[in-house]
């Protein structure tokens, strides 16, 4: 996990991490923790299968 954080560092200057809660607003999250959660996330999906749908991806992205 170091190296993968290490690598990213270097690839995302200026980014700001974090995630979109369930009113639809952006919720500010250090990198680490970003990453940590999308592993995990990645993890459950590996797991079930079960994921959003594209569909519902797009509908989110554009309403942005």
């Amino acid at each position: 996990m170091e190296r993968l954080i290490a690598e990213i560092t270097e690839e995302s200057e200026g980014y700001q991490w974090g995630e979109i809660d369930t009113a639809n607003e952006f919720q500010p999250l250090g990198q680490e923790q970003a990453i940590a959660m999308s592993l995990s996330v990645l993890e459950d999906y590996q797991k079930s299968k079960m994921g959003i749908s594209g569909d519902r991806v797009k509908a989110w992205a554009d309403n942005l």
